[in-house]
Order: structure tokens, then sequence, then C-alpha cells
């Protein structure tokens, strides 16, 4: 199977998420890791499944949003063809102190759907990866296990 995973990450987080479930889902396909400014529509045909991941943040006033270029990637992904036949999973790491903790996932998850992809598994959401890494990117490789068998 073809695997895109393509992300955005402010502090790293997202990034380290991100080579977690690569090196997971490596064992048994093919896989590119890409920031999702180096993505367009245009490349989506050539993936089985397509996983996006984000961290939440404020943007433009608003609490809980996906990182902008995740933003550009999505609306890129609405005006092209094909996305509907597209297996999708999502991710991303936030801290619970917010109100809309991992809000970016639910907001790609949404957008996903509207578009009429098929999501192949739960989202993952990470709390506050850096305070209890082991634990956490644990937590990621077990998801990514999780991922493969829904394939």
């Amino acid at each position: 199977m073809n695997i895109l995973i393509t992300y955005m990450t402010n502090a790293g987080g997202t990034y380290l998420m991100a080579r977690t479930i690569r090196d997971v889902l490596n064992k048994k396909h093919t896989v590119t890791l890409k920031k999702a400014t180096e993505v367009s529509a245009q490349d989506i045909p050539l993936y089985d499944v397509l996983v996006i991941g984000s961290p939440s943040w404020n943007v433009n006033g608003k609490e809980g949003q996906p990182h902008e270029a995740i933003l550009d990637l999505l609306e890129d992904l609405r005006r092209g063809k094909n996305v509907k036949k597209l297996r999708t999973a999502t991710f991303g790491s936030g801290d619970s102190s917010y109100t809309n903790f991992c809000g970016a996932v639910d907001i790609i998850s949404e957008a996903l759907k509207q578009m009429g992809t098929s999501s192949v598994h739960s989202p993952l959401k990470v709390d506050e990866l850096y305070f209890h890494l082991d634990k956490n990117l644990n937590d990621v490789e077990r998801w990514t296990k999780q991922l493969m068998k829904a394939f």
C-alpha cells in the first residue's frame, strides 16, 4: 500500500509523531513523509491512504485550529478531483487545558468527511506530548498498528 503522511509542526511534536507513524507503517507499506507545504491535490492520486497531522493553535483569533498550511492543503484538496476514493486518517497534539483540545484534528477530520473521503481509523489526539514523551510515543505506535489493521 502506498501511504502519504503529511503534517505541519510548530514545536516539532507533530513531526515527531509523523516520523513515528512512518517508522511503524514502513515495516509493511511504502510510506512518504512530507510537510503539507510540499503536497498538492495533484499528488494525491499517487497514494492509497492519506494521513494528516497538525498541532492545534490559535489562528486568526480562533482557538484549536489546524496549522495554516494544513488549511491551505484542505482547500486545495476541495478543489482537486478524485479525493472521494481516498482513505484517510488524522492525528495531532494539543493541551487538554484548552477548551478545544486537539480541535485541529476534529476540523481536519470533518473537512475530509465533507469531501467524501473514507476515514479508516479513529483520529489520534495526544495530550501534552513532550511532558509524557515515552508514554505518548508508545500510544502513537499502538494507534499506528491499529491503523494498519484497518487497511
